[in-house]
């Protein structure tokens, strides 16, 4: 073998990755390709590869992210920032919201019965003909909220803020409101002790 033969040997053996580059690759690939296939809509899915980043640090951050339609599954959202998202339609059923920012947010005929959003943020939120049926507010803050034509049937929203005596007064038969949300003289839920915050 020649010095030259030699050489180019060399040379290309160094481009060869090594196997915990490739491995690294590989991951990076199988993490993306499943979180994007989570973010599946009703006839299309979101892409990690569009404008909201999705592989970050938790808590989630997808402010301002058109999520229209998605059905979030399987993607950890306690706590998220998702100020100024468009969720308009968005399945987040039974999801765990505790502690989430939406303020700001779109969730026009959004579903989210049964979802946890104790100490949720939801200022300024766009909530019309929302459903939180079933779901813990406890805490949330709903100032300045757009709830018209919102459906909150056996939800909890025990110390929750910012809502106006014409929201209280439409919510308040059907839902738990208020500092006593658990002593309220009509009953919403079958058990005293069945309210969607205990489950």
């Amino acid at each position: 073998m020649s010095r030259t033969e030699s050489r180019r040997i060399h040379v290309l053996g160094s481009l060869v990755p090594s196997p915990w580059f490739v491995g690294a690759i590989v991951l990076f690939a199988f993490v993306s390709g499943a979180v994007a296939s989570t973010l599946s809509a009703q006839h299309r899915s979101v892409s990690a590869t569009e404008a909201c980043n999705l592989l970050g640090p938790l808590p989630l951050r997808l402010d301002g992210c058109d999520l229209t339609g998605a059905k979030l599954n399987r993607i950890d959202l306690r706590a998220a920032h998702l100020r100024g998202a468009d969720l308009s339609g968005a399945d987040l059923q039974h999801r765990d919201l505790r502690g989430v920012d939406l303020a700001g947010s779109t969730l026009l005929g959004a579903r989210f019965d049964g979802a946890q959003l104790s100490g949720g943020l939801l200022v300024g939120t766009r909530a019309a003909g929302a459903s939180f049926t079933g779901a813990c507010l406890r805490g949330a803050d709903l100032t300045a909220a757009d709830l018209h034509g919102a459906v909150f049937s056996a939800a909890d929203l025990g110390g929750a803020t910012g809502l106006t005596a014409a929201q209280r007064s439409e919510i308040a038969p059907v839902a738990a409101i208020g500092d006593n949300a658990n002593t309220n003289p009509r009953p919403i839920w079958s058990r005293p002790d069945s309210s969607p915050c205990d489950r």
